[in-house]
């Protein structure tokens, strides 16, 4: 494609297959503007991803249905019939089938344990977190964490007609989500079973900033510590990747 995607292939072999994959998908995170920030947000993550690998005792690289990389390049949101994007974007999402975009909005772009807890990294959402706020009857909110990292694992992600079913493990208890395959402007969850003392623990969160001001990343960073401090046990790592290497915000 370009110089500096070979570069990138370069840096990070294990991404190859993702990296390699040619389609409009890949084409629009890598050949698009710098402006846009889909370039730094793919870096940021591969980056990140690297790291925790380093670090992990284990660790898996998503699959997707019939090895579609596309996928990878698809958001960690859930389809929303209503929420418009921009043109390009809007195109690209409709080659893509409302069951796989449903699929690939709970895999993990990054799966790994350390110590013994199991951690998933997710790219512009944090999908087990808006089911848990949903379920526990809190607002809807549309925020999307450019990268997150979630505690736990999913398992058993199954599509059957017309329906969605995965697990969600965490510190030993097992969480179940059923939600419907169709065009809604609400996610529509079928079932949940949240056992007592089960809930969602993000433990941190990274915004790459290209065009936004400091402020509008501050204010940002300060709405993701309230908003997935209030199901985690502390308040989430924030880092900011508008430069590199990520530079600390702040814990709390």
């Amino acid at each position: 494609m370009t110089d500096m995607l070979e570069t990138v292939r370069e840096a990070f072999p294990r991404f190859k297959s993702f990296l390699s994959h040619a389609s409009p998908f890949a084409e629009s995170a890598w050949l698009g503007p710098i402006s846009n920030g889909k370039a730094l947000e793919m870096l940021s993550l591969f980056s990140i991803s690297e790291a925790a690998i380093s670090l992990a005792d284990e660790f898996s690289l998503p699959s997707f249905r019939n090895d579609n990389y596309d996928h990878y390049y698809l958001r960690n949101e859930f389809p929303n019939h209503h929420e418009a994007q921009a043109g390009h974007e809007a195109h690209l999402l409709s080659q893509c089938s409302l069951e796989d975009r449903f699929y690939a909005s709970v895999v993990p772009k990054l799966t790994f344990s350390l110590r013994g807890n199991s951690f998933m990294v997710f790219r512009e959402g944090n999908p087990l977190h808006l089911l848990f706020c949903l379920l526990k009857g809190k607002t809807h909110y549309k925020d999307r964490p450019d990268i997150s990292i979630v505690e736990g694992e999913i398992r058993s992600l199954a599509l059957d007609g017309g329906r969605m079913y995965f697990e969600h493990y965490s510190r030993g208890i097992k969480a179940c989500y059923e939600i419907s395959i169709r065009n809604s402007n609400h996610i529509p969850i079928r079932d949940a079973t949240l056992p007592k003392g089960y809930t969602i623990n993000t433990i941190g969160v990274v915004e790459c900033s290209v065009t936004k001001s400091k402020k509008h990343v501050d204010d940002q960073l300060h709405r993701y510590s309230e908003l997935f401090s209030n199901t985690c046990d502390k308040s989430p790592e924030m880092l900011v990747s508008d430069d590199f290497p990520p530079r600390l915000y702040g814990s709390q």
